[in-house]
């Protein structure tokens, strides 16, 4: 039985793909979507942005090297905007599971790493992202790091990625607050896990991130 199972493991692993790119969004509903813009900009505004963001990130992350990549979507995955965008992209959509960001990326990375052998994760707030940075985060990760980091300048991250799942890096964080940059980055230290972080860029989340966008926008 013990002999079986071994390979069984080994054919499994055997059959993994390289890679896959997640990309987290919300739903497109008007109100419950970059909120901290609202007061200026409103909720219509704020949807537009939302909606720019994720098809920003979409037309970059096709171009990368990445084997396959997946929409995971919340509260549901009956939203039109985001169904047409798997269809228009050719993208797997799927739901995000879980009562936190934190346990969703933790639940999205045991599902993804049974299927692969890396797996990065990225949100749609992130303008700066290229996809250079995707295809190097990817490289470092096949050269053998646990983890690698996008750091945000709001003490945050824009990109995560792994080739095993570890959820304690997901437990007890304070997310959505300047401190989860720096949790994460304690906690790899603790676990003893080699890392590499990327350049850190800035995400799309106040008002004055708006006239920043605008103004770098090609």
């Amino acid at each position: 039985m013990l002999l079986g199972q071994t390979r069984k493991n080994l054919l499994n692993h055997m059959t993994k793909k390289n890679n896959a790119l997640v990309i987290f969004t919300k739903n497109l509903i008007e109100g419950q979507v970059k909120t901290r813009l609202i007061p200026q900009w409103g909720t219509e505004g704020a949807l537009l942005l939302y909606k720019d963001l994720l098809r920003k990130t979409l037309e970059t992350v096709v171009l990368t090297e990445i084997d396959d990549i997946y929409l995971f979507s919340t509260p549901d995955i009956d939203d039109p905007f985001i169904k047409f965008c798997s269809t228009h992209f050719e993208i797997d959509l799927k739901l995000q599971k879980g009562s936190d960001l934190g346990e969703k990326m933790a639940n999205a990375f045991s599902e993804m790493l049974a299927k692969y052998n890396d797996v990065i994760i990225i949100g749609c707030d992130c303008p700066e992202i290229k996809r250079d940075d995707i295809n190097l985060a990817s490289s470092k990760l096949n050269e053998g790091v646990d983890i690698v980091l996008g750091p945000s300048e709001d003490g945050g991250f824009y990109l995560i990625g792994m080739s095993q799942a570890r959820n304690e890096l997901f437990e007890n964080i304070p997310w959505g607050s300047p401190s989860v940059l720096g949790e994460t980055r304690r906690k790899i230290t603790e676990l003893k896990l080699k890392s590499y972080e990327l350049k850190e860029k800035w995400d799309l989340d106040r008002p004055e991130d708006v006239y920043r966008y605008f103004e770098n926008k090609n």
